[in-house]
């Protein structure tokens, strides 16, 4: 029974809720189109789905477990603790930064969670934000990267200036924010 679980955020987002417990383990419920909820399916769930795949690779690996999770309009992604990030749901413009989307205007999916493409394997992602079509990435070296907005179908590298070393920073709707903690 999840209620007896600790949850560790809860999401709530236009057409879905998602929870992230403690030990890593995803449940998703709502409205299922574009396979936003990472079940294989397009249907609509009233009730809170676990999301198996991501279930499986903690089996897999039980380091490996689902440490931060977001949404935005018809996607969802997940960090894992090995440094990988997963995501599903519609990819029309490259938003999910796994090497598909057509950049054309009619609907490409992942239905499961999926790999997000490194340029370096052996780096791990830290930390990322999810914005409509598209998506941040920062790795452990302090790299930033952007996917989407039919540009990055693959992560692709920001250009700062040496001297800029964000701290945090989030997507919005056609815009990105990020701050280094100077005033």
């Amino acid at each position: 029974m999840i209620f007896l679980k600790i949850v560790k955020k809860f999401i709530t987002h236009h057409h879905i809720k998602i929870l992230l417990i403690d030990e890593g383990n995803v449940y998703i419920w709502g409205k299922g189109h574009y396979g936003i909820m990472g079940t294989g399916s397009i249907f609509n769930s009233l009730a809170p789905v676990k999301n198996q795949f991501l279930e499986s690779l903690r089996k897999k690996n039980p380091k490996e477990r689902v440490i931060k999770i977001e949404c935005a309009d018809d996607y969802t992604a997940g960090l894992t603790s090995n440094g990988n990030i997963y995501a599903w749901g519609i990819n029309n413009q490259g938003q999910l930064g796994t090497g598909g989307g057509s950049g054309k205007d009619y609907t490409d999916t992942e239905k499961f969670p999926t790999l997000v493409v490194k340029s370096n394997p052996a780096v791990k992602y830290v930390d990322f934000s999810c914005g409509e079509n598209t998506m941040l990435i920062k790795d452990e070296l302090g790299n930033l990267y952007r996917t989407g907005l039919k540009v990055d179908y693959v992560p692709g590298i920001i250009e700062l200036s040496k001297t800029v070393k964000p701290k945090s920073f989030f997507c919005g709707r056609s815009f990105y924010c990020m701050m280094d903690g100077k005033l």
